[in-house]
Protein backbone atom coordinates (compact mmCIF):
# COMPACT_ATOMS: atom_id res chain seq x y z
CA UNK A 1 0.00 0.00 0.00
CA UNK A 2 1.22 3.43 -0.62
CA UNK A 3 2.19 5.99 1.83
CA UNK A 4 -0.45 8.13 2.76
CA UNK A 5 1.95 10.86 3.83
CA UNK A 6 3.98 12.34 1.17
CA UNK A 7 5.13 15.97 2.08
CA UNK A 8 5.74 17.28 5.94
CA UNK A 9 6.50 20.65 6.88
CA UNK A 10 8.55 21.12 9.97
CA UNK A 11 7.56 24.90 11.74
CA UNK A 12 9.01 26.07 14.46
CA UNK A 13 8.94 29.90 16.32
CA UNK A 14 12.74 30.02 16.95
CA UNK A 15 16.08 29.75 14.00
CA UNK A 16 16.17 26.16 12.97
CA UNK A 17 19.14 24.49 11.35
CA UNK A 18 21.89 25.83 10.74
CA UNK A 19 20.92 28.68 12.73
CA UNK A 20 19.22 27.09 15.90
CA UNK A 21 22.44 25.18 16.89
CA UNK A 22 21.27 23.02 19.69
CA UNK A 23 20.63 19.27 19.95
CA UNK A 24 16.62 20.15 19.15
CA UNK A 25 17.58 21.69 15.96
CA UNK A 26 19.94 18.65 14.98
CA UNK A 27 17.60 16.23 16.34
CA UNK A 28 14.92 17.21 13.85
CA UNK A 29 17.55 18.37 11.12
CA UNK A 30 18.68 14.34 11.18
CA UNK A 31 15.11 13.35 11.18
CA UNK A 32 14.17 15.30 7.79
CA UNK A 33 16.91 14.69 5.94
CA UNK A 34 16.28 10.82 6.30
CA UNK A 35 12.75 11.56 5.42
CA UNK A 36 13.93 13.19 1.96
CA UNK A 37 15.94 10.45 1.41
CA UNK A 38 12.99 8.19 1.97
CA UNK A 39 10.70 10.44 -0.81
CA UNK A 40 9.23 12.62 1.47
CA UNK A 41 8.68 15.97 0.53
CA UNK A 42 10.23 18.34 2.93
CA UNK A 43 9.82 21.53 3.81
CA UNK A 44 11.14 23.63 7.15
CA UNK A 45 10.49 27.45 8.54
CA UNK A 46 11.76 29.28 10.97
CA UNK A 47 11.59 32.46 12.89
CA UNK A 48 14.49 34.93 14.63
CA UNK A 49 13.47 36.51 17.71
CA UNK A 50 13.81 40.03 18.13
CA UNK A 51 17.29 40.94 19.08
CA UNK A 52 18.81 37.80 17.08
CA UNK A 53 19.15 38.98 13.70
CA UNK A 54 22.79 39.08 13.72
CA UNK A 55 23.30 36.15 14.94
CA UNK A 56 21.18 34.29 12.88
CA UNK A 57 22.92 35.78 9.93
CA UNK A 58 26.18 34.82 11.31
CA UNK A 59 25.25 31.25 11.80
CA UNK A 60 24.21 30.91 8.81
CA UNK A 61 27.56 32.61 6.63
CA UNK A 62 29.69 30.61 9.19
CA UNK A 63 27.86 27.10 7.98
CA UNK A 64 27.66 27.83 4.38
CA UNK A 65 30.93 29.94 4.46
CA UNK A 66 30.12 32.76 2.62
CA UNK A 67 27.18 35.57 2.15
CA UNK A 68 23.80 34.15 3.00
CA UNK A 69 21.15 36.23 0.60
CA UNK A 70 17.89 38.01 2.53
CA UNK A 71 17.02 40.78 4.41
CA UNK A 72 17.57 40.89 8.40
CA UNK A 73 15.65 38.26 9.52
CA UNK A 74 14.76 37.11 6.42
CA UNK A 75 16.45 34.04 4.70
CA UNK A 76 15.84 31.36 2.11
CA UNK A 77 18.32 28.45 2.06
CA UNK A 78 18.67 24.72 0.90
CA UNK A 79 20.13 22.38 4.00
CA UNK A 80 19.25 19.00 1.26
CA UNK A 81 15.37 20.52 1.84
CA UNK A 82 14.13 24.14 1.48
CA UNK A 83 14.25 26.30 4.36
CA UNK A 84 13.15 29.51 4.99
CA UNK A 85 13.83 31.69 8.35
CA UNK A 86 11.43 35.27 9.15
CA UNK A 87 11.66 37.77 11.99
CA UNK A 88 8.84 36.78 14.75
CA UNK A 89 6.65 39.20 14.25
CA UNK A 90 6.46 37.77 10.11
CA UNK A 91 6.79 34.22 11.80
CA UNK A 92 2.12 33.61 11.90
CA UNK A 93 2.00 35.38 8.44
CA UNK A 94 4.76 33.42 6.56
CA UNK A 95 3.58 29.72 8.36
CA UNK A 96 -0.20 30.51 6.75
CA UNK A 97 1.75 31.14 3.40
CA UNK A 98 3.77 27.82 4.16
CA UNK A 99 0.79 25.69 4.88
CA UNK A 100 -1.03 27.35 1.90
CA UNK A 101 1.97 26.70 -0.91
CA UNK A 102 3.34 23.74 0.55
CA UNK A 103 0.11 21.34 1.39
CA UNK A 104 1.35 19.41 3.72
CA UNK A 105 0.08 16.21 4.67
CA UNK A 106 1.44 16.87 8.63
CA UNK A 107 3.06 19.60 9.87
CA UNK A 108 6.22 18.84 12.79
CA UNK A 109 6.70 21.38 15.47
CA UNK A 110 8.74 21.46 18.65
CA UNK A 111 9.95 24.65 21.78
CA UNK A 112 8.21 27.59 22.59
CA UNK A 113 5.13 28.68 19.61
CA UNK A 114 4.08 25.33 19.12
CA UNK A 115 0.59 26.23 20.26
CA UNK A 116 0.54 28.56 16.97
CA UNK A 117 1.86 26.38 14.29
CA UNK A 118 -0.96 23.74 15.87
CA UNK A 119 -3.62 26.47 15.57
CA UNK A 120 -2.31 27.19 12.23
CA UNK A 121 -2.34 23.76 11.15
CA UNK A 122 -5.77 22.87 12.26
CA UNK A 123 -7.24 25.97 10.66
CA UNK A 124 -5.96 24.19 7.66
CA UNK A 125 -7.32 20.74 8.19
CA UNK A 126 -3.58 19.62 8.68
CA UNK A 127 -2.13 17.30 11.76
CA UNK A 128 0.47 17.97 13.60
CA UNK A 129 2.79 16.49 15.55
CA UNK A 130 4.58 17.67 18.66
CA UNK A 131 8.03 17.21 19.07
CA UNK A 132 8.75 17.76 22.71
CA UNK A 133 12.77 17.89 24.15
CA UNK A 134 12.68 19.63 27.64
CA UNK A 135 11.43 23.00 29.61
CA UNK A 136 10.55 24.99 26.84
CA UNK A 137 7.14 23.55 26.55
CA UNK A 138 6.31 25.40 30.26
CA UNK A 139 7.85 29.08 29.40
CA UNK A 140 4.09 29.57 27.58
CA UNK A 141 0.25 29.19 28.65
CA UNK A 142 -0.31 25.72 28.01
CA UNK A 143 -3.51 25.44 25.64
CA UNK A 144 -6.09 23.57 26.66
CA UNK A 145 -5.59 21.17 23.16
CA UNK A 146 -2.15 19.50 22.47
CA UNK A 147 -1.30 18.85 18.99
CA UNK A 148 -2.62 15.65 17.01
CA UNK A 149 0.46 13.86 18.45
CA UNK A 150 3.01 14.23 21.07
CA UNK A 151 6.24 12.98 20.78
CA UNK A 152 9.13 12.96 23.62
CA UNK A 153 12.55 12.82 23.51
CA UNK A 154 13.26 10.71 26.74
CA UNK A 155 10.80 9.00 29.05
CA UNK A 156 12.30 11.19 31.98
CA UNK A 157 10.88 14.23 29.89
CA UNK A 158 7.33 12.75 29.64
CA UNK A 159 7.37 11.99 33.46
CA UNK A 160 9.26 15.38 34.91
CA UNK A 161 6.96 17.42 32.91
CA UNK A 162 4.02 15.21 34.28
CA UNK A 163 0.89 17.13 35.29
CA UNK A 164 2.24 20.47 34.51
CA UNK A 165 2.55 19.27 30.52
CA UNK A 166 -0.53 16.95 30.72
CA UNK A 167 -0.70 15.30 27.08
CA UNK A 168 0.17 11.89 26.56
CA UNK A 169 2.66 10.85 23.70
CA UNK A 170 5.03 8.61 22.72
CA UNK A 171 9.05 7.96 23.32
CA UNK A 172 11.37 9.11 20.09
CA UNK A 173 14.77 9.30 21.64
CA UNK A 174 16.39 11.77 19.24
CA UNK A 175 17.47 10.28 15.90
CA UNK A 176 21.07 10.57 15.28
CA UNK A 177 23.04 10.35 11.89
CA UNK A 178 25.52 8.42 13.81
CA UNK A 179 27.88 8.66 10.09
CA UNK A 180 27.97 12.42 10.83
CA UNK A 181 30.28 11.87 13.94
CA UNK A 182 32.25 9.13 13.40
CA UNK A 183 36.47 9.44 13.43
CA UNK A 184 39.15 7.51 14.69
CA UNK A 185 39.60 9.17 18.13
CA UNK A 186 43.20 9.24 20.22
CA UNK A 187 42.44 6.63 22.44
CA UNK A 188 42.67 7.16 26.27
CA UNK A 189 45.41 9.88 26.41
CA UNK A 190 43.24 12.04 24.53
CA UNK A 191 41.49 15.43 25.50
CA UNK A 192 38.87 15.36 28.43
CA UNK A 193 36.23 17.14 26.59
CA UNK A 194 32.66 19.21 27.80
CA UNK A 195 29.53 20.32 25.28
CA UNK A 196 28.54 23.41 26.43
CA UNK A 197 29.99 24.44 29.10
CA UNK A 198 26.89 26.41 30.67
CA UNK A 199 26.09 25.75 34.70
CA UNK A 200 23.23 23.65 34.17
CA UNK A 201 25.65 21.82 32.27
CA UNK A 202 27.91 20.98 34.88
CA UNK A 203 30.73 23.25 34.02
CA UNK A 204 32.27 24.23 37.27
CA UNK A 205 33.40 20.49 37.41
CA UNK A 206 35.63 21.45 34.56
CA UNK A 207 38.28 23.95 36.55
CA UNK A 208 38.44 21.61 39.49
CA UNK A 209 39.23 18.95 37.39
CA UNK A 210 41.77 20.93 35.42
CA UNK A 211 43.38 21.86 38.73
CA UNK A 212 42.99 17.89 39.87
CA UNK A 213 44.86 16.78 36.38
CA UNK A 214 47.44 19.00 35.39
CA UNK A 215 48.76 16.22 33.22
CA UNK A 216 45.66 16.21 31.17
CA UNK A 217 44.30 18.56 28.45
CA UNK A 218 40.87 19.97 28.60
CA UNK A 219 38.39 21.20 25.77
CA UNK A 220 35.30 22.96 26.81
CA UNK A 221 33.31 23.28 23.04
CA UNK A 222 30.76 26.14 22.79
CA UNK A 223 27.43 24.79 22.10
CA UNK A 224 24.50 27.91 22.41
CA UNK A 225 26.23 30.86 23.84
CA UNK A 226 29.27 30.65 25.92
CA UNK A 227 29.27 34.56 28.01
CA UNK A 228 33.15 35.72 27.57
CA UNK A 229 32.70 35.77 31.48
CA UNK A 230 32.64 32.37 31.45
CA UNK A 231 35.21 31.77 28.98
CA UNK A 232 37.44 33.53 30.52
CA UNK A 233 37.01 31.68 34.18
CA UNK A 234 37.75 28.37 31.85
CA UNK A 235 40.92 29.54 30.08
CA UNK A 236 42.46 30.97 33.49
CA UNK A 237 43.50 27.02 33.66
CA UNK A 238 46.95 26.37 31.59
CA UNK A 239 45.16 23.05 30.47
CA UNK A 240 41.90 24.17 29.15
CA UNK A 241 41.40 24.95 25.58
CA UNK A 242 38.01 27.00 24.73
CA UNK A 243 37.04 25.88 21.29
CA UNK A 244 34.29 27.99 19.51
CA UNK A 245 31.30 26.24 18.19
CA UNK A 246 31.88 23.54 15.58
CA UNK A 247 29.84 22.57 12.59
CA UNK A 248 31.62 19.45 12.12
CA UNK A 249 32.37 17.73 15.32
CA UNK A 250 34.29 15.42 14.10
CA UNK A 251 37.39 17.49 14.72
CA UNK A 252 36.30 17.81 18.43
CA UNK A 253 35.76 13.84 18.89
CA UNK A 254 39.15 13.22 16.67
CA UNK A 255 40.48 14.60 19.32
CA UNK A 256 38.42 13.63 22.38
CA UNK A 257 39.60 10.35 24.87
CA UNK A 258 36.20 10.63 27.37
CA UNK A 259 33.39 13.60 27.09
CA UNK A 260 32.21 14.89 30.01
CA UNK A 261 28.83 15.24 30.92
CA UNK A 262 28.50 16.41 34.37
CA UNK A 263 25.47 18.23 33.97
CA UNK A 264 23.01 18.98 37.01
CA UNK A 265 19.54 18.98 34.61
CA UNK A 266 19.44 17.21 31.25
CA UNK A 267 16.53 16.16 29.57
CA UNK A 268 17.89 13.68 27.16
CA UNK A 269 21.93 14.60 26.19
CA UNK A 270 22.51 13.98 22.79
CA UNK A 271 26.64 14.92 22.83
CA UNK A 272 27.05 11.60 24.69
CA UNK A 273 25.68 9.46 21.98
CA UNK A 274 27.57 11.33 19.13
CA UNK A 275 30.35 10.93 20.63
CA UNK A 276 29.59 6.84 21.62
CA UNK A 277 29.42 6.42 17.96
CA UNK A 278 33.12 6.92 17.84
CA UNK A 279 33.90 5.17 20.64
CA UNK A 280 34.48 7.80 22.97
CA UNK A 281 33.16 7.28 26.14
CA UNK A 282 31.35 9.63 28.83
CA UNK A 283 31.41 9.75 32.49
CA UNK A 284 28.42 10.98 33.23
CA UNK A 285 26.32 12.63 35.97
CA UNK A 286 23.45 10.36 35.12
CA UNK A 287 20.40 13.02 36.23
CA UNK A 288 17.50 12.90 34.23
CA UNK A 289 17.64 11.59 30.20
CA UNK A 290 21.24 10.78 30.84
CA UNK A 291 20.23 7.71 31.97
CA UNK A 292 18.93 6.69 28.57
CA UNK A 293 21.34 8.20 26.43
CA UNK A 294 24.29 6.57 28.64
CA UNK A 295 24.45 2.97 28.37
CA UNK A 296 23.25 1.65 31.59
CA UNK A 297 26.31 0.15 32.50
CA UNK A 298 28.38 3.05 31.77
CA UNK A 299 30.15 5.43 34.14
CA UNK A 300 28.02 7.76 36.45
CA UNK A 301 29.17 10.21 38.54
CA UNK A 302 26.94 11.75 41.12
CA UNK A 303 26.05 15.53 40.66
CA UNK A 304 26.75 16.12 44.27
CA UNK A 305 29.94 13.55 44.35
CA UNK A 306 33.57 15.26 45.51
CA UNK A 307 35.91 15.99 42.80
CA UNK A 308 37.90 12.83 43.75
CA UNK A 309 35.41 10.46 42.43
CA UNK A 310 35.90 12.42 39.02
CA UNK A 311 39.20 12.09 39.10
CA UNK A 312 39.43 8.11 40.06
CA UNK A 313 36.84 7.69 37.16
CA UNK A 314 39.09 9.19 35.04
CA UNK A 315 42.05 7.35 35.99
CA UNK A 316 39.99 3.81 35.01
CA UNK A 317 40.37 5.21 31.47
CA UNK A 318 43.47 5.81 31.44
CA UNK A 319 44.05 1.64 31.73
CA UNK A 320 43.92 0.66 27.68
CA UNK A 321 42.06 -2.91 28.62
CA UNK A 322 39.48 -0.57 30.52
CA UNK A 323 39.00 2.15 28.05
CA UNK A 324 38.66 -0.24 25.01
CA UNK A 325 36.09 -2.33 26.82
CA UNK A 326 34.14 1.06 26.91
CA UNK A 327 34.83 2.25 23.66
CA UNK A 328 33.50 -0.98 22.35
CA UNK A 329 30.64 -1.50 24.09
CA UNK A 330 29.85 2.81 23.32
CA UNK A 331 29.99 2.06 19.96
CA UNK A 332 27.42 -0.81 20.02
CA UNK A 333 24.84 1.54 22.39
CA UNK A 334 24.71 4.31 19.96
CA UNK A 335 23.40 2.12 17.22
CA UNK A 336 19.87 2.28 18.82
CA UNK A 337 19.84 6.03 18.43
CA UNK A 338 20.35 6.32 14.66
CA UNK A 339 18.37 7.72 12.51
CA UNK A 340 18.54 5.08 9.85
CA UNK A 341 16.51 3.19 12.67
CA UNK A 342 14.45 5.86 14.04
CA UNK A 343 13.15 7.71 11.27
CA UNK A 344 11.25 4.32 10.05
CA UNK A 345 9.26 4.59 13.34
CA UNK A 346 8.38 8.55 12.76
CA UNK A 347 7.33 7.84 9.54
CA UNK A 348 4.81 4.90 10.75
CA UNK A 349 3.54 7.55 13.32
CA UNK A 350 3.51 9.86 10.54
CA UNK A 351 1.40 7.58 8.10
CA UNK A 352 -0.99 6.49 10.84
CA UNK A 353 -1.71 9.98 11.94
CA UNK A 354 -2.83 10.83 8.76
CA UNK A 355 -4.78 7.95 7.97
CA UNK A 356 -6.51 8.51 11.15
CA UNK A 357 -7.27 11.79 10.38
CA UNK A 358 -8.91 10.84 6.71
CA UNK A 359 -11.23 8.97 8.22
Amino acid sequence: MARPARSILFACGQPIFPAGWGGAETTVHDLLLALVARGIAVSALGATPQGEASRVRHRLESYFEGPVPGNPGLHRYDVGYPCETVSADAFAEALGACLSRAKPDVVLTQAIAWPQVVAASRAHGVPSILYVHGAEVLKIDIPARSADKVLYNSAFTREWLGERFPFPGEILHPPTDLARYRVKGPGPRGALTLINPLPSKGAHVLPMLARALPDRHFIAVEGWILPPFLARLLMREPNIEVVRWQHDMRKVYARTAVLLAPSLFEPFGRAPVEAAASGVPCISSGVGGLRESVRPDGIFVGPEAAIDAWVDAIRQLENEEVYWSHSARDVAWAERFDVGRLAPRFLEIVENLVLECRQ
